[in-house]
C-alpha cells in the first residue's frame, strides 16, 4: 500500500481501483502443500539475488524424500500466516529450507531484524559514519517504537534524542533526519520498519543496547516516543507484548508499559492517555493479563472521580470500565472481585436502560452476560442461568430488529446459556442453546472467517460437551475435533492469545475420546492438556491452577482407563493438593471438585486392590461435600449417593466399621 501511494509508484493499478470495490478480494488459505512449496522455492529464488554478495540457488527436497519436511510443510501455521513461509525462504538461501522450516516464527523474525541492523550500519558507513551509524539505529528504532513519524517532525525528534543521550555525530540535526528518510519508507509519514514483527525485533533491543545505559535511561527513551506520539507507541508495545513476550509479564514492552501508566499519563491527560492503551488490548493475552487488570482499575478509579453535567453519560462510561475490569479480574481467577466489578456493571446498565430503553438495551444485555460468566465462577449457578436467560430474551428482541447488527451478540448469549444449562443438569435445554449458537456462528464465520472462527471453534467446543452430556457421543467427538483443529491453527499463528482456548479443546476432545473407548488417543490429548496447563499455571497461577487441577483430573481417568494405576494416582493426587488450596479460598466453587477427585482416588486405589485407603477416601468425599449438599441438595445429591454407595460396599469388604453418625447426617438428603 506504501508503494502504490507514493507519488512516482508505477503500478499499473490505481488506488481508486483497488478501494473502488463494494467487497475485498478474501485469499484463500495457503492449505495445499504444493502452493505452500511453490512460495517457498519462489521466494528463495527471488531472495538469493538480494544478498550482497549474492547467493546460490538451493533446491528443496523433491516429494518423499524428506518426510520430516514434508510434514511440516502440512503443518496449520502456514494456512493464515504465508509470512511465516517466507521469512523461512529467505533463511534457507543461506541455510537449506529444511534447517529454516524448523526455526519458530521468533527465532526467524530475530534474524530478519538482524540482517536491518546490519544493513543500517553498512548505510551508515557509506555516508561517513564512524560509530557505525549508533544514532540513525536509535532514531531508526524510536520512529519504529512509535509507529511512524510526520517528516516535519524528524528533525526536532533526532535533536532530542541526540541530545538526552549525548550522542555525537557528523552532521547537523536536519541532514541526519534527512538519511533516515532515505533508509525508511516515506508516504504520508516517515514509515516504521515493516512488517511489524521484524520492526518489533529491530527497536526494542537497540532501546535495551548500550553496555553503560542503564533502565532508568531505557524507561526515558519510551516516555520521549509516549509523549511524542501516545497511540503509535501504546500500539507498538502492545504488539510487542503479544508477539514477542510468549507469555512473560516481565518483558521489556511490559516494564515500559507500565512505565507509561505510571509516569507517562501524568504527561498528557491522564483518563484520555489510559484509554488510549486499553482501546487497543487485545480482549484475550496471556502477557498482559496482569497488566490490563491494573490499567481497568486504574481507569475505573479516574471514571468514578469524574463528573460532569451529562450524568448519564457518566453512569454509561463507568459501567463499561466496570464492565471490562470484570473480564479482566475473571481472566486471573479474582473471581470476588470480578463479580462485584460486574454487578455494579450490570446495576449502572439497568438504571440506564430504563430510562433510555432504545439506547442501553444492547448495553444491559451484555452485562447480563458477563454477569452470568462471573457467576458461574464461583459456582452460583442458578444465579448465572437467570442471567444468562435475561440476557437471551434481550438480545433475540434486539437481533429481531437489527438482525445485522445484533446476530453475533445473541450467538454468544446462547453460547452462555448453554453452558449455564449444562452445569445444572439440563442437558436438552443445553444442547438445544449449544446448537442455536454452533448454527449462528458458522453463518457468520462463513462470511467474515477472521472476525468469527475463534468464536465458532468455542462454540464448536460447547457442542462437544453438550452431546456428550447426553450421551451422543460420536456427534460430541466430531464437534471436538473441529474445535480443537480451529483452535490449534490459530494458537499457532497468535499464542498470546489462543493457547488456553487449545487448552480446553484438547481437554473436551480427550474427554469425548475417552467415552468412546479410545483410549492411547484420550490420553495423548489429556497429556497435551496438562503439558499447556503447567506452562500456564506457572506463569499465571491465580488464572490457570484450577485448570491445571482440571486436567491432571482427567488426565488421572485416561491413565486409570489404560490400567496405568500408579501413574494415575500420582496425577490425582497432584490434583486434590490444588483443590484443597483451591478450595479452602472459594469452598463452594471447589469443594464439589475435591470430593469427586477423592472418589476418583478411591476407584484407582480399589483397582490397586488399597481397598482400606479406599474407604479413608470415600469417607472423606462425603465429609466435604455435606456443606455444600445442605446448601445446593438437588444439585450433588446423586453425587454423594455414589459416594455413600462407595463408601459403605468397600467398607464391607474389609470389615471397616461404618462412620453411622455422619450417614445418620446425611440420610435425609439421600433416596
Amino acid at each position: 500500500w506504501a508503494d502504490l501511494v507514493r507519488p512516482d509508484s508505477n503500478s499499473h493499478a490505481t488506488t481508486a481501483d483497488l478501494v473502488g470495490v463494494e467487497q475485498p478480494y478474501l485469499l484463500p488459505p495457503l492449505d495445499a502443500a504444493h502452493d505452500r512449496r511453490a512460495l517457498l522455492a519462489d521466494v528463495m529464488t527471488q531472495a538469493a539475488s538480494l544478498f550482497d554478495p549474492p547467493r546460490a540457488q538451493m533446491e528443496l527436497p523433491a516429494p518423499g524424500e524428506d518426510l520430516w519436511f514434508d510434514q511440516r510443510l502440512k503443518e496449520n501455521v502456514f494456512d493464515t500466516e504465508p509470512l511465516y513461509l517466507i521469512m523461512a525462504g529467505i533463511h534457507a538461501v543461506e541455510s537449506g529450507a529444511p534447517t529454516a522450516l524448523a526455526m519458530n516464527r521468533l527465532e526467524l523474525t530475530h534474524w530478519l531484524a538482524a540482517i536491518e541492523v546490519e544493513r543500517l550500519k553498512k548505510f551508515a558507513i557509506a555516508r561517513g559514519f564512524t560509530d557505525e551509524g549508533r544514532l540513525l539505529q536509535h532514531i531508526a528504532a524510536c520512529v519504529t517504537l512509535q509507529n511512524g513519524c510526520a517528516p516535519s517532525e524528524l528533525s526536532s525528534l533526532v535533536k532530542a534524542e541526540r541530545q538526552a543521550l549525548d550522542m555525537a555525530a557528523p552532521f547537523n540535526d536536519r541532514m541526519i533526519a534527512e538519511l533516515v528518510c532515505d533508509f525508511l519508507p516515506i508516504t504520508a509519514k516517515v514509515e516504521p520498519i515493516r512488517p511489524d514483527l521484524v520492526g518489533e525485533c529491530f527497536s526494542l533491543p537497540i532501546i535495551d543496547s548500550g553496555l553503560f545505559r542503564t533502565q532508568s535511561e531505557r524507561l526515558d527513551i519510551v516516555l520521549r516516543c509516549w509523549t511524542r506520539d501516545p497511540k503509535g507507541t501504546g500500539d507498538t508495545l502492545i504488539r510487542c507484548a503479544c508477539d514477542l513476550a510468549e507469555g512473560d509479564a516481565s518483558h521489556a514492552s511490559v516494564t515500559y508499559l507500565r512505565a507509561i501508566v505510571e509516569q507517562g499519563s501524568n504527561v498528557l491527560n491522564e483518563l484520555a492517555a489510559l484509554m488510549a492503551l486499553d482501546n487497543v488490548i487485545p480482549q484475550n493475552t496471556l502477557t498482559l493479563r496482569e497488566f490490563s487488570a491494573d490499567l481497568s482499575s486504574r481507569i475505573v478509579g479516574l471514571r468514578r472521580g469524574q463528573t460532569t453535567e451529562d450524568l448519564d453519560k457518566d453512569s454509561f462510561d463507568l459501567a463499561g470500565a466496570l464492565d471490562t475490569l470484570a473480564n479482566r479480574l475473571g481472566a486471573l481467577g479474582r473471581r470476588k472481585e470480578a463479580l462485584a466489578a460486574a454487578e455494579q456493571a450490570e446495576a449502572l446498565y439497568r438504571q440506564l436502560a430504563t430510562a433510555h430503553p432504545d439506547a442501553f438495551t444492547p448495553n444491559l444485555a451484555l452485562a447480563l452476560n458477563n454477569l452470568a460468566n462471573r457467576l458461574g465462577d464461583l459456582g452460583r449457578h442458578e444465579e448465572a442461568l437467570a442471567a444468562a436467560e435475561q440476557a437471551v430474551e434481550l438480545r433475540r428482541q434486539l437481533t429481531a430488529a437489527h438482525p445485522d447488527a445484533f446476530t453475533p451478540n445473541l450467538a454468544l448469549a446462547l453460547k452462555n446459556l448453554a453452558s449455564r444449562l449444562g452445569a445444572l443438569g439440563r442437558r436438552e435445554e443445553g444442547l438445544a442453546a449449544a446448537e442455536q449458537a454452533e448454527a449462528l456462528y458458522r453463518q457468520l464465520a462463513t462470511a467474515h472467517p477472521d472476525a468469527f472462527t475463534p468464536d465458532l471453534a468455542g462454540a464448536l467446543n460447547n457442542l462437544a460437551n453438550r452431546l456428550g452430556a447426553l450421551g451422543r457421543r460420536e456427534e460430541g467427538l466430531a464437534a471436538a475435533e473441529q474445535a480443537e483443529a480451529l483452535y490449534r491453527q490459530l494458537a499457532a499463528a497468535h499464542p498470546d492469545t489462543f493457547t488456553p482456548d487449545l487448552a480446553i479443546a484438547l481437554n473436551t476432545l480427550a474427554n469425548r475420546l475417552g467415552a468412546l473407548e479410545r483410549r492411547e488417543e484420550a490420553l495423548a490429548a489429556a497429556q497435551q492438556t496438562e503439558a499447556l496447563y503447567r506452562q500456564l499455571a506457572a506463569a499465571h497461577p491465580d488464572a490457570f491452577t484450577s485448570n491445571l487441577a482440571g486436567a491432571l483430573n482427567n488426565l488421572a481417568h485416561r491413565l486409570s482407563d489404560l490400567g496405568h494405576h500408579k501413574e494415575a494416582l500420582d496425577a490425582a493426587e497432584q490434583a486434590v493438593t490444588l483443590y484443597r488450596k483451591l478450595a479452602a479460598s472459594h469452598p463452594d466453587t471447589y469443594t464439589p471438585d475435591l470430593a469427586q477427585l477423592l472418589s476418583v482416588i478411591g476407584g484407582i486405589l480399589e483397582c490397586c486392590d488399597r481397598i482400606r485407603e479406599a474407604v479413608d477416601r470415600y469417607h472423606e468425599a462425603i465429609v466435604h461435600l455435606i456443606p455444600v449438599l445442605i446448601v445446593k441438595t438437588g444439585t450433588f445429591m446423586s453425587a454423594m449417593q455414589t459416594y455413600v454407595d462407595d463408601y459403605i460396599r468397600c467398607a464391607e469388604k474389609v470389615s471397616v466399621n461404618l462412620d453411622h453418625e455422619l450417614l445418620d447426617k446425611i440420610s435425609p438428603y439421600l433416596s
